[in-house]
């Protein structure tokens, strides 16, 4: 149960850094600003 638990948290956290990562990237196209 408790090894399962940790899986999942550890895969959920895996994710969330995943999409923050994403998204911070994406806020920080929109604010600099479009190349062209």
């Amino acid at each position: 149960m408790a090894d399962s638990y940790s899986r999942k948290r550890a895969l959920f956290l895996a994710n969330m850094s995943k999409t923050g990562a994403f998204a911070d990237a994406l806020f920080l196209f929109r604010t600099t600003g479009r190349p062209r």
